[in-house]
């Protein structure tokens, strides 16, 4: 670890689609109530904190029972998160409004990312248009 946590004034925490979901397509609650105890502590502790989870596409993929995951294509994938990712937030909203914490989600593209990447890194390349056609990016 770089910086030790307490220090930090601002955590943003990633969770993957295996720290969230069991392999029958559930919710690993017991795992997800320890990391929002942990998250109500660092905010207690005067800290802001923002979850960027995964987790949508694996639960509605299992709930519809697609195949490879809901990967199988753009359609699959899109039907999958649209389901999956009512239970995810559902999820959250509940274990965090348990303490006294709440929940926002936030959708964003790939172009929003990648213009942030950018823009903070300053790696804006003399065509910006460049970027739709790089498929290094995809």
């Amino acid at each position: 670890m770089l910086f030790p946590a307490a220090s930090c004034p601002r955590l943003v925490v990633k969770v993957g689609s295996a720290l969230l979901v069991s392999a029958d397509g559930a919710v690993l609650r017991d795992w997800l109530m320890t990391l929002v105890a942990d998250i109500a502590a660092r905010v207690a502790a005067g800290q802001q904190v923002a979850v960027v989870s995964s987790g949508a596409i694996a639960l509605g993929a299992r709930r519809l029972a697609l195949p490879k995951g809901g990967r199988a294509s753009l359609e699959d994938a899109q039907a999958a998160a649209a389901t999956g990712q009512i239970v995810l937030s559902q999820t959250w909203a509940e274990l965090l409004g348990a303490h006294g914490l709440a929940a926002a989600q936030m959708l964003v593209t790939l172009w929003v990312i990648m213009t942030i990447i950018f823009f903070m890194f300053r790696l804006i390349p003399a065509d910006p248009a460049a970027l739709l056609v790089d498929s290094s990016l995809t």
